[in-house]
Protein backbone atom coordinates (compact mmCIF):
# COMPACT_ATOMS: atom_id res chain seq x y z
CA UNK A 1 0.00 0.00 0.00
CA UNK A 2 1.29 3.49 -0.77
CA UNK A 3 0.93 6.59 1.56
CA UNK A 4 -0.75 9.79 0.40
CA UNK A 5 1.81 12.33 0.58
CA UNK A 6 0.79 15.69 3.33
CA UNK A 7 -0.24 18.58 1.22
CA UNK A 8 0.74 21.65 2.65
CA UNK A 9 -0.85 24.88 1.90
CA UNK A 10 1.20 27.88 1.45
CA UNK A 11 -0.65 31.26 2.98
CA UNK A 12 0.19 34.80 2.24
CA UNK A 13 2.11 35.54 5.04
CA UNK A 14 0.04 38.22 7.56
CA UNK A 15 0.91 41.74 7.25
CA UNK A 16 3.03 42.74 10.41
CA UNK A 17 1.74 46.42 10.72
CA UNK A 18 -0.03 49.15 8.61
CA UNK A 19 0.34 49.80 5.21
CA UNK A 20 2.73 52.33 2.93
CA UNK A 21 -0.14 54.02 2.00
CA UNK A 22 -1.66 54.47 5.40
CA UNK A 23 1.72 55.24 6.93
CA UNK A 24 1.89 57.67 4.22
CA UNK A 25 -1.51 59.37 5.14
CA UNK A 26 -0.94 59.55 8.40
CA UNK A 27 2.51 60.98 8.42
CA UNK A 28 0.56 63.59 6.06
CA UNK A 29 -1.91 64.43 8.66
CA UNK A 30 0.35 64.88 11.15
CA UNK A 31 2.45 67.41 8.89
CA UNK A 32 -0.91 69.63 8.24
CA UNK A 33 -1.88 69.18 11.75
CA UNK A 34 1.84 70.58 13.20
CA UNK A 35 2.05 73.29 10.28
CA UNK A 36 -1.90 74.33 10.94
CA UNK A 37 -1.32 74.59 14.94
CA UNK A 38 1.56 76.52 14.42
CA UNK A 39 0.34 79.34 12.05
CA UNK A 40 -2.42 79.91 14.61
CA UNK A 41 0.00 79.49 17.02
CA UNK A 42 1.38 82.83 15.33
CA UNK A 43 -1.67 84.87 15.54
CA UNK A 44 -2.05 84.48 19.30
CA UNK A 45 -0.98 88.39 21.25
CA UNK A 46 1.30 88.37 23.55
CA UNK A 47 -1.71 88.10 26.28
CA UNK A 48 -2.66 84.80 25.15
CA UNK A 49 1.18 83.67 24.56
CA UNK A 50 1.03 84.14 28.30
CA UNK A 51 -1.90 82.49 29.10
CA UNK A 52 -0.45 79.63 28.17
CA UNK A 53 3.58 79.93 29.61
CA UNK A 54 4.59 81.05 26.46
CA UNK A 55 6.11 83.97 25.38
CA UNK A 56 6.93 85.82 21.72
CA UNK A 57 10.09 83.99 21.40
CA UNK A 58 9.06 80.90 22.13
CA UNK A 59 6.01 80.99 19.64
CA UNK A 60 8.34 82.41 16.86
CA UNK A 61 10.47 79.55 17.41
CA UNK A 62 7.84 77.31 17.03
CA UNK A 63 6.04 78.81 14.28
CA UNK A 64 9.40 78.93 12.41
CA UNK A 65 9.96 74.94 12.27
CA UNK A 66 10.01 73.29 9.15
CA UNK A 67 6.52 71.96 8.40
CA UNK A 68 8.26 67.89 8.92
CA UNK A 69 9.72 68.83 12.51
Amino acid sequence: MSTIPAVTLSRVPASHGPSIVTTLLGRLFDWHHAARSRALLAELDDRLLADIGLSRADATREFEKPFWR
